[in-house]
């Protein structure tokens, strides 16, 4: 879907998923109830307890905590990961993840130069031999993870336990052969056997949902996290600590099936204030987002101009860039929060800071899981700074990687962003 260039076609496509991602299904969903209260309470605050002197590499925990719960919420929690409770499994699958990304330009911007140079036994001089290796790990990976969901389904666990709910995974499916038999015109009864091509399918659109919601969401909790931190922030990370414990059951003393419910969180406002302000000053993605402009058939004849730009010609905007206008955003290098509110402290987002805001794009193509990105953020913000209270050790790593994603660069040794946590 992702990468689909027809409107109709991504339009037909983002309708087969979109009911999982709506705000309303969330928030009523059994599974990611589960997922939340197992994940967050169970591992990742047990993992953050127990962290030597309490200082932990921010980047690959909160990597590790939104890889598990995209992964469990698209396959099911028994069918998923665990690395949060595996720091070093967690920590291997993003560097193998992330060593790639350099080289998919070629891939991505200049397939034919790449593919007439591999023709000629030349494409390692774009893209070593190391990276196809590692992209191939990745894949058997998450074939695995929809094997597991798959034999979840076929055994009736998936329809029969929240833990076992291969909730996208299971959709995606189940409309993939509703559409596919709609097309044959027939009614026969379904064997529920996926097909290879089916299986590939299914994988191939996983991977994208996988890498989409786990890797924008754990980038933005890291520089959150680090704007929370900073000594001239002290006040704000005071601030949302008193705003958390008005939830009700409290996060500080969370027991089995007692986690505050979604709604409560998502209506926090200083809570909701502090990721969006984070989200524009630090998108995950701040570079170009390509479009293909369209074919008017409103104004003219097909292929008439919109805006003097002809059919067919590749667009960009950056968040980056439109979230610097100063006319919308004063001061637009500062972390401010308080933007978002009006002056009662409720969320005032309306008119032009919601129109320029770009950080999940917009309009039809806008991300399909921007509300379940919203949801696990806040999940785990309120989770952890609901018990502890954070410093920085070390930040030096904090510089913004200059491309499409703009994760932390890193430092000479490996560290990214090293927080004391404190129990509070």
């Amino acid at each position: 879907m992702f990468s689909m260039e027809k409107r109709d076609a991504h339009s037909a496509r983002k309708r087969m998923i979109s009911n999982v991602y709506a705000k309303s299904s969330l928030q009523a969903s059994p599974a990611l109830r589960e997922i939340s209260e197992t994940i967050l309470y169970g591992r990742m605050l047990p993992r953050i307890a127990a962290a030597p002197e309490t200082v932990l590499e921010a980047y690959e925990l909160f990597s590790a905590v939104t890889l598990d719960v995209v992964i469990a919420y698209i396959f099911g929690l028994e069918q998923g990961s665990n690395f949060t409770d595996h720091p070093e499994l967690g920590a291997k699958w993003l560097h193998d993840y992330k060593s790639r990304q350099p080289y998919l330009f070629w891939v991505q911007e200049m397939p034919n130069v790449f593919q007439l140079f591999s023709n000629l036994g030349l494409g390692q001089w774009f893209v070593p031999d190391w990276v196809g290796r590692k992209s191939l790990d990745i894949e058997e990976q998450r074939l695995e993870w929809c094997d597991a969901a798959e034999a979840a389904i076929l055994s009736g666990k998936a329809a029969e336990s929240a833990r076992h709910d291969a909730t996208v995974y299971g959709q995606m499916r189940s409309m993939l052969k509703r559409h596919e038999e709609g097309e044959a015109g027939t009614k026969e009864k379904d064997t529920n056997q996926l097909s290879r091509q089916q299986r590939l399918d299914l994988a191939s659109e996983m991977l994208d949902h996988l890498a989409a919601g786990f890797d924008t969401s754990g980038i933005t909790l890291t520089y959150l996290a680090w704007e929370f931190s900073r000594p001239c922030n002290a006040a704000i990370q005071t601030a949302l600590r008193r705003e958390l414990l008005t939830l009700s059951p409290a996060t500080q003393s969370v027991s089995a099936g007692s986690i505050p419910s979604s709604k409560d969180i998502d209506d926090l406002p200083l809570l909701h204030a502090v990721v969006i302000e984070t989200l524009r000053l630090h998108a995950a993605i701040p570079g170009g987002q390509p479009r293909m402009t369209p074919a008017n058939t409103t104004l003219g004849p097909p292929g008439a101009e919109v805006h003097g730009i002809p059919a067919g010609v590749r667009v960009v905007s950056a968040a980056h860039s439109v979230h610097r206008n100063t006319e919308v955003f004063p001061e637009p290098g500062r972390w401010r929060p308080e933007r978002w509110l009006d002056e009662k402290g409720c969320v005032d987002g309306g008119g032009d800071r919601s129109r320029w805001f770009l950080a999940f794009g917009s309009a039809g193509r806008m991300c399909v899981g921007k509300n379940m990105a919203m949801y696990e953020m806040k999940g785990i913000v309120a989770a952890i700074w609901s018990n502890f209270e954070t410093t920085i050790v070390d930040d030096a790593g904090m510089e913004h990687v200059d491309g499409y994603l703009a994760e932390p660069r890193g430092s000479s040794d490996g560290s990214f962003l090293r927080l004391r946590c404190g129990k509070i």
